[in-house]
This record gives C-alpha cells, structure tokens and sequence, in this order.
C-alpha cells in the first residue's frame, strides 16, 4: 500500500498511470517493477488472507455470491450482443468465454449485486 496507496481508488490511479508512463516509455504494454512487484503482493496477500482464508470460505453467503457469478456468466454467454464495446473486442480475438470472465472480473460487487438484481428480481418484487 506504501507504493500502491492506500485507497481502492488510488490504488487504480496508481496502477493507471503507471501503465500508461512506463508503456509509453518502453514500446509495450507493461508496468514498472517496482508497481508491478507490489501488485504481485498485494495479489498474493489478498490471496492468502481474504480470497482463499477459511473464516472466508467458511462464511454462508458464499453459494450466494457464486450464484450470482454463474447467472451473470450464464446470462452474458447467451446475451452476448449485449457485451460493452470495451469487451467486444476481447470476444473477438478470445471468445465470448473470455471476454465475460473479464467483464465480470471487473465489476466491483455493489455493481455485479445491482445487475443481478435487474436482470434476474421481477420489477414487482422490487417494491415489496
């Protein structure tokens, strides 16, 4: 976080510019080492200590989050005209897999909760 910062938006600012410094210096998409270094441990804690942590994984609400994943997966695989622009071009040098694992990837969880909501919870039942 010393290098990173310490705010889930900082972090992405940090990340951002980065990029685009350094690949713009060097001819190809790539980080500095010391930003790339310390997102490899920020990834590698997250792993050990939230991702993969046994309070975590023993926590009910997990079936629900992976319910709500796979119907986002499902959804998008068969609603495929409805992939944003930005994937669109993903899906057409990966493939439709690829391109909703990475929109998905992407969502932050208020988003993914919000969209699973409007695809999935009848209009009606949103009064209640």
């Amino acid at each position: 976080t010393d290098i990173l910062g310490h705010s889930h938006s900082v972090r992405i600012n940090t990340l951002v510019t980065d990029i685009i410094r350094v690949s713009r210096e060097a001819g190809a998409i790539c980080l500095s080492p010391e930003v790339e270094k310390a997102l490899k441990d920020l990834r590698s804690f997250m792993f050990e200590n939230v991702y993969n942590s046994t309070e975590v994984r023993g926590v009910s609400d997990l079936d629900k989050v992976e319910r709500i994943i796979s119907s986002l997966y499902s959804y998008y695989l068969k609603h495929s005209d409805e992939i944003p622009g930005v994937y669109k071009q993903i899906e057409k040098e990966e493939g439709t897999e690829v391109a909703v694992k990475d929109l998905i990837s992407g969502m932050t969880d208020r988003y993914a909760l919000n969209l699973y909501d409007k695809l999935f919870v009848p209009q009606g039942w949103r009064q209640l």
